[in-house]
């Protein structure tokens, strides 16, 4: 596939933060996920890439030529902040017509590309109102529209659905995914959320501590988590340090045998997901990694129940079905780590 946008050696010193040897390629349509907790550098690389920043060493690439040094309003690249910033003085429409108009594009031609933006976007009923009249989702649909509106080669999104409710924000993925299939608009997301990647990413680079730490397929990601600190930040609630083992797949935690499928390696972690624990009432039969406990915190959430259990160490589970969420705390249940669910991290 033809590569857009190469970033090659990032690094970028500030008073408090560093972006450290950034690598990784985007491919031309691809829609691209930057992944990580806040204070990671997601931003900071985000505006080293538009031009706001200049970096300390490194070079940035679109379509194999160094845009490094080249002013930000001529490299082409569409921004959409996390506040969307609109001119409160110009309609919908007129914000949206802004940047073609910079760019010296004709009247008809941008009228006739700007409409179909419009269309795109469902944005016709409130075209002609003024931007404090809008909704948040409202405000950020604009803000996409204006920033395709210039034709660039690549779209940034810096976390353009976190300051919007929930309903909203499952609309807008779905006004992002079809934006993406009707343009081919070669996109980087920034994104604190992972579900938000998982559901619009042909590929996920996550980053923590100004560092590029794992790239793969949203489902590589999920499923196989570089090391311990990205699999807590992924959703692993039960990671845990190996206390001793008896071979490769056999392991203690706090004193407990447990099986796994996974070979143990020098220095690692073992962790699952809470929905992966099976808890029960009564002792299944031939089940492996059955542990009796008691419950000691349970926390009602609505679509399900989270539980915590000391089995000889802390497990979370989540209890989804109505007779599960009928346990109470102190409740004595057994436990099941399914071997296949438990995965081996670097430490």
């Amino acid at each position: 596939m033809d590569i857009q946008l190469s970033i090659r050696g990032i690094s970028k010193r500030w008073p408090n933060f560093e972006l450290k040897s950034i690598d990784f390629e985007v491919n031309k349509g691809e829609y691209y996920a930057l992944l990580g907790p806040t204070g990671s550098g997601k931003t900071l690389l985000l505006e080293t890439i538009l031009g706001f920043q200049h970096p300390d060493s490194g070079k940035v690439f679109v379509k194999g030529i160094d845009i490094t040094e080249k002013p930000v309003e001529i490299r082409e690249i569409g921004y959409v902040p996390q506040n969307s910033i609109l001119f409160p003085h110009l309609t919908v429409m007129e914000n949206i017509e802004f940047g073609p108009k910079m760019k010296g594009i004709k009247d008809n031609q941008m009228k006739d590309s700007v409409l179909k933006i419009i269309e795109l976007l469902e944005i016709n009923n409130f075209k002609n109102r003024m931007p404090s009249t809008l909704s948040g989702g409202e405000k950020q649909k604009v803000a996409i529209a204006r920033a395709i509106a210039t034709t660039p080669q690549i779209l940034l999104l810096d976390e353009p659905l976190s300051n919007i409710d929930e309903e909203t924000r499952q609309d807008l993925r779905i006004e992002l995914k079809k934006v993406h299939k009707e343009t081919g608009l070669t996109t980087i997301h920034v994104t604190h959320d992972k579900e938000e990647a998982y559901s619009l990413a042909d590929k996920i680079a996550i980053i923590n501590k100004g560092r590029i730490v794992q790239i793969g397929a949203p489902k590589e990601i999920y499923e196989n988590p570089k090391d311990g600190e990205i699999a807590r930040f992924l959703g692993y609630e039960n990671i845990y340090n190996i206390t001793s083992s008896a071979n490769v797949r056999e392991i203690k935690i706090n004193g407990v045998n447990l099986i796994i499928n996974e070979e143990i390696r020098n220095n690692c972690q073992v962790g699952i997901r809470a929905k992966d624990v099976i808890v029960n009432i009564s002792s299944p039969k031939n089940l492996k990694n059955t542990l009796k406990g008691k419950i000691t915190e349970k926390t009602f959430l609505g679509h399900s129940t989270l539980a915590m259990i000391e089995v000889g160490f802390n497990v979370t589970a989540i209890l989804y079905n109505q007779k599960e969420s009928n346990f109470e705390k102190g409740d004595e249940v057994y436990v099941t780590l399914p071997s296949t669910s438990i995965k081996v991290f670097s430490g």
